[in-house]
């Protein structure tokens, strides 16, 4: 919504139903990723970016063929009709967000990957 200031999206997050992201460029859209965390299921054509989210939950959200409209549309059609999967993708979405981008856990991996080069660094150091 070209209109909406920032500070009342998640007031148009909380009075939707089912999120419809019809972009077919783009890296991690953050107006996604904003309404899968606020437990809204969602349709999106197939981006690169959530070929690598849905690795871990092919059911967090529908994400059909780019340029597919008929495969979105289908998919819009389907959450609406059927309130047990909009409530349980949206909670599907909610968890995966929840678990992939959590900066406490982001936190974690950066800190782990550090640890392991600075700990094959002076295993390195130590053999010359």
């Amino acid at each position: 919504l070209p209109a909406c200031k920032p500070e009342a999206i998640w007031e148009y997050l909380e009075a939707a139903d089912i999120f419809a992201f019809p972009s077919l460029k783009e890296g991690m859209p953050n107006a996604l990723l904003e309404a899968m965390i606020s437990g809204l299921p969602s349709v999106t054509f197939d981006i690169p970016a959530f070929s690598d989210l849905l690795q871990y939950d092919s059911k967090a959200l529908v994400a059909v063929e780019s340029f597919n409209y008929q495969k979105f549309f289908d998919g819009l059609m389907l959450l609406s009709e059927d309130h047990a999967l909009r409530e349980s993708m949206g909670n599907r979405g909610k968890k995966l967000i929840q678990e992939s981008f959590s900066m406490s856990q982001n936190m974690r991996v950066a800190l782990h990957s550090l640890m392991s080069m600075a700990k094959s660094r002076t295993v390195r150091e130590l053999g010359r």
